[in-house]
């Protein structure tokens, strides 16, 4: 072989595999809720042992269906 033709073949093997292993596109989530928290956390400063402290987290449903909250824990 000449070296120009190996030249080729490499470059277009390299292409090859660069197209059949490259970025693929993501994959999309058809419908179904999606629950976002614009506010994760929430400082409450200094608290006196004792001292009821309350802050309200805002849960949005940004999906297409509706969101069902089953169970829900605290830390």
């Amino acid at each position: 072989m000449k070296p120009d033709f190996t030249y080729k073949i490499g470059w277009i093997l390299v292409i090859m595999v660069l197209v059949i292993t490259g970025p693929q596109p993501e994959a999309r989530t058809v419908g179904g809720p999606k629950a976002v928290l614009p506010e994760t956390s929430f400082d409450f400063g200094s608290v006196h042992e004792g001292e009821d402290v309350r802050h309200p987290f805002v849960l949005q449903n940004k999906g297409d269906a509706p969101l069902v909250i089953t169970d829900v824990k605290t830390d």
